[in-house]
């Protein structure tokens, strides 16, 4: 080969090198930066995961969870207890009923008794007067 081949093949391994080199850069550089970007995705889901994890039921509190038959059970008890509860009222409201309606016919009664004492009054009124 001569000189000048040998300068130029030189030359062309040179501007390949720095070609490359800047590519590795950039290429180096784009790394980076996702590198860093991905580590901060990775940052915030492992907070997320520890914050959803402290707020996580164990396996021991799971354990000291109802099942669904004692709450369905404990439904019915309670059911049965508010509807023993609820007739009783409703046995108190009846005799509330029943009070009230013999206060007013008593009442009614008193009134009649007043208004014929008063007819009575008037006429011995009126029979006193006539003398």
């Amino acid at each position: 080969m001569d000189q000048e081949t040998k300068q130029e093949f030189e030359k062309l391994a040179g501007a390949m090198r720095d070609g490359f080199q800047k590519v590795e850069k950039v290429t180096d550089d784009k790394i980076e930066k996702l590198a860093i970007m991905l580590g901060g995705c990775f940052e915030r889901v492992e907070t997320r995961l520890d914050d959803i994890e402290s707020r996580m039921a164990t396996k021991d509190d799971l354990k000291n969870f109802p099942t669904r038959d004692e709450l369905r059970n404990a439904l019915a008890d309670l059911e049965s207890r508010l509807g023993s509860r609820i007739d009783a009222v409703r046995v108190d409201v009846d005799k509330l009923k029943e009070a009230v309606e013999k206060f007013d016919e008593r009442d009614k009664a008193d009134a009649n008794a007043l208004a014929s004492n008063i007819v009575d009054l008037r006429q011995r009124v009126a029979a006193l007067e006539a003398k």
